[in-house]
């Protein structure tokens, strides 16, 4: 018996669906193995407890987009989450980090990421506990920005921009992925989409500004 236009319809959706869900997780292996595989190499050494942080926020921002039934939208947020989990870890083999080592912004990262989950956790079942989850899991991402600036401004060579510019567009397709649309399935990775690309932005920009600086100084010596 032959599907009718509605099912046909339907099944070609969801497979459009899984198809963009699939490439935002495409995107996002494309930016973090990178970050994984330069660790492995010793060649960046991110701060373990502040990506189990980021491991957090994002899982809680993962569990409300399932909560909400966010469907194949959700698979870059939950695979994201996974990567910080991997990469704080190999971060800790390969260079043995001492508590004295970390500073407050790591431990920030860790507490928002631990006190958020608990939130989701004790929240979830009441009707304001998933866009509460959703808006505090997002502000205290955005903040945890503030020390990639202040680096960024002396040093903004040893920031990746592609990576910044990987993890903006990968969220790009989930939307396309979502089953539902709402504050709770769009905020945390619309506030990311942004914050990445505003990243990109000032890393040109700084390193345009401080390779004028140099070129400056070059003439006047002469």
């Amino acid at each position: 018996m032959r599907a009718g236009s509605g099912e046909i319809g339907m099944l070609e959706s969801i497979g459009y669906k899984e198809l963009m869900g699939g490439l935002a997780v495409a995107i996002m292996v494309a930016a973090y193995g990178v970050q994984l595989w330069k660790t492995y190499e010793g060649k960046s050494e991110p701060h373990p407890i502040a990506w189990a942080g980021f491991a957090l926020l994002t899982g809680v921002g993962f569990l409300v987009q399932i909560q909400k039934e966010a469907g194949a939208g959700s698979w870059v947020m939950g695979a994201t989450a996974i990567f910080c989990v991997l990469i704080s870890g190999m971060a800790q083999y390969k260079r043995r980090w001492l508590l004295k080592e970390f500073g407050r912004w790591d431990w920030g990262a860790l507490a928002a990421g631990i006190a958020l989950f608990a939130l989701y956790l004790g929240s979830k079942n009441f009707s304001w506990g998933p866009i509460l989850s959703a808006a505090l899991a997002t502000s205290a991402d955005l903040v945890l920005y503030v020390p990639i600036f202040t680096k960024a401004w002396t040093l903004p060579q040893m920031e990746n921009r592609t990576s910044y510019a990987l993890n903006s567009l990968k969220f790009i397709p989930s939307f396309f992925a979502m089953e539902s649309y709402s504050w709770e399935t769009c905020l945390y990775p619309a506030a990311l989409v942004v914050m990445n690309a505003v990243v990109v932005i000032y890393l040109f920009w700084r390193r345009r500004c401080l390779a004028g600086q140099v070129k400056h100084e070059k003439c006047n010596l002469k």
